[in-house]
């Protein structure tokens, strides 16, 4: 019952230092902050930092927390990453930083997070690594993968309040089938973090994420995954992340990790109110040139069908999750 009442003040405080955030944010009209919305008939500017939300309520949240259950290696795991790489990506959206910056950052705060991990970890199917530098290196991989795979795919008006929003919920049923009742109670907190967030940007947009905002999602999934030994369920319900990046990766050889840009040609193009693909050889492959490939459509269709891979990926995660517990039974 104590540890309820500590999930829902919690929550509270997230959803609210998280709304006022981001409304404040949405009202700016300073011309520093605002950037073209470019995927509509009509390009408009809005604020481009409405991830600084999720920034102010981690701050928040990691301070109530120190106050009710102290410093722990969980929380450490889960907000460290966040909150640095956040830190990395709201610099980027006022200042803007180099590509080579933000990779140094990315490995800086992964190094640290491993060396603050604990000596062992749990991944389904497998049971208990306890090799220090097995879990340092999946550490390591796991934040820098997902910092940059989210960031990839926030192109569009709510794909990523959306997605983490339907990831943190599966992310929960999951631990509950595990039996691991004290660690689901902890999503509820980090998933009232993006509920404004997702009011905000979901289309049509009143704020963009941000890089601050992607960067620090992508880091706190991989947190998630570290701290409670979700790296087989982060990795499938965050599908569509991974398989985005991959098609970036490949269509570019790699050159994005260095020059920051998706190419000389954005890879699609919004004609008379609808995104179709760029099918020019100099744009890169995305998950959302694929899915215009068919036919030109609305912005908000694009979004719902995105979200649909992202369901059917979250579920696949679930029934993975269900066939854990029963192997391990």
């Amino acid at each position: 019952m104590h540890l309820a009442l500590e999930t829902l003040l919690l929550s509270l405080i997230a959803l609210a230092s998280s709304y006022i955030t981001v409304r404040l944010v949405a009202s700016t009209k300073s011309e520093s902050l605002l950037t073209l919305d470019v995927h509509k008939p009509v390009p408009v500017k809005i604020p481009k930092v409405g991830g600084l939300c999720l920034l102010v309520s981690s701050i928040l949240v990691l301070c109530v927390l120190c106050l009710l259950r102290g410093l722990t290696c969980r929380i450490l795991e889960i907000y460290v990453p966040a909150l640095a790489l956040g830190a990395v990506g709201l610099a980027d959206d006022l200042v803007g930083l180099s590509p080579a910056v933000r990779v140094v950052a990315s490995l800086v705060v992964a190094a640290v997070v491993a060396l603050l991990l604990c000596p062992s970890c749990y991944i389904s199917f497998i049971g208990k690594i306890y090799s220090k530098t097995l879990v340092e290196i999946l550490a390591i991989l796991t934040i820098l993968i997902f910092s940059n795979a989210v960031n990839m795919l926030d192109v569009m008006n709510g794909i990523v309040p959306s997605s983490t929003c339907i990831i943190l919920a599966t992310l929960t049923l999951c631990l509950l089938v595990r039996g691991s009742i004290q660690s689901a109670l902890f999503m509820p907190i980090i998933l009232a973090q993006y509920l404004p967030l997702l009011l905000y940007n979901k289309y049509p947009a009143r704020v963009l994420n941000g890089n601050v905002g992607s960067y620090l999602t992508g880091a706190l999934l991989g947190g998630i995954a570290c701290a409670f030994g979700l790296y087989l369920e982060v990795v499938l319900t965050s599908m569509p992340y991974i398989v985005n990046g991959l098609l970036i990766l490949a269509s570019t050889r790699g050159r994005v990790l260095a020059s920051g840009r998706l190419g000389v040609d954005r890879p699609i193009r919004c004609v008379s109110g609808k995104l179709e693909p760029n099918l020019s050889p100099n744009a890169a492959t995305t998950l959302v040139r694929l899915v215009v490939l068919s036919g030109a459509d609305t912005e908000y269709k694009v979004v719902n069908k995105i979200t649909l891979l992202f369901i059917v990926s979250c579920l696949v995660a679930v029934a993975v999750s269900c066939l854990g517990a029963l192997a391990s039974c």
